[in-house]
């Protein structure tokens, strides 16, 4: 075989090697969100909330189908996950978006990338100080902390006796506990630390 009628045949080889597809493909969409309840602690870490990531629907219907062992409510502007009578969730919608924005998860109900747990002292989290603020509104004379790298997961901290609205001095801080979690879709952008919730 020359090696012109070689060069000829390899075109057709590799058509062939591809075959025909049985159907068009569709277009990737959002990725696949499990529907079983999730058991235990909800892992908490940059991208998602147990099964709720930054491009679920804003709706109780979408929520409901994420935990649907779970009472699912709708209160004003927020969805709220009730868990054996004990509320673990309360969902915000992202502004002029159709997306779950921020969830504030009651500290018992998740658990931070790095093993982070309710009770968990400031210092054990070794968070730098300057990563921290205080709180406003309903986290008003907490401590909100993130970490390096980790702008959409805030550690709330509650420090005892502490009724002041600017930062407690180290010695207070080393008896700050783990109080509850903020997460922030981040599509909407964010308010640097220093500033927001």
């Amino acid at each position: 075989m020359s090696i012109r009628m070689i060069l000829a045949a390899v075109p057709l080889a590799l058509l062939a090697a591809c075959g025909p597809a049985d159907k068009p493909v569709e277009p990737a969409s959002a990725p696949a969100q499990p529907a079983a309840r999730v058991q235990g602690l909800l892992p908490l870490d940059e991208y998602s909330v147990g099964p709720i990531m930054a491009q679920t629907p804003f709706k109780a219907e979408a929520i409901q189908a994420l935990f649907p062992d779970d009472r699912v409510e709708t209160r004003r502007d927020a969805i709220i996950v009730v868990r054996d009578g004990v509320q673990m969730l309360d969902i915000r919608g992202e502004p002029g978006l159709s997306t779950v924005g921020e969830i504030h998860i009651a500290g018992r109900s998740g658990a931070g990338p790095r093993g982070e747990l309710f009770g968990m002292p400031w210092s054990r989290l070794d968070v730098p100080l300057k990563r921290c603020w205080m709180g406003k509104d309903a986290f008003r004379h907490a401590v909100i902390c993130t970490q390096p790298g980790e702008s959409v997961l805030r550690y709330v901290f509650e420090v005892p006796g502490w009724t002041r609205d600017d930062l407690p001095p180290i010695d207070g801080l080393a008896r700050a506990t783990l109080r509850d979690f903020i997460w922030k879709s981040g599509a909407g952008g964010y308010v640097p630390a220093g500033g927001g919730a």
